[in-house]
């Protein structure tokens, strides 16, 4: 809007910082931004890129990577990775963030127990 209206980066960055303080975009961020503007986009949205989705954490391989651990505590993420055909990042993201574990003493925990597990160790 502001391109729209005539100002230049530099005055709307200066908004933008007045506006956001510390979590101002950048000055070439800015610049970039109305250059694109200025190019006729009209979209702030981002395009869609290239490549493959992602189809390494469905449900279906969050489901045999919990299957794995429960199989054996001890297991790493890299052969997790070699049995199921993953990249190593995926496993990890699954373990860390989806199935909410961690390693301790080379076995695998929950980071909370629920009180179903609580009730189970006394």
């Amino acid at each position: 809007m502001r391109t729209k209206l005539g100002k230049d980066a530099k005055q709307i960055q200066a908004d933008l910082n007045k506006v956001l303080g510390r979590d101002c975009p950048s000055y070439r961020t800015v610049a970039r931004w109305e250059s694109s503007f200025n190019d006729g986009f009209s979209s702030s949205e981002d395009d869609p890129r290239c490549g493959r989705p992602s189809t390494s954490r469905t449900e279906e391989h969050i489901a045999a990577v919990r299957r794995m651990i429960n199989e054996d505590r001890h297991t790493t993420i890299a052969l997790i990775s070699d049995k199921l055909g993953l990249y190593i990042g995926s496993i990890h993201t699954t373990i860390h963030e989806d199935l909410k574990m961690r390693k301790v003493c080379s076995r695998w925990v929950p980071h909370l127990l629920s009180d179903e597990e609580k009730r189970r160790r006394v």
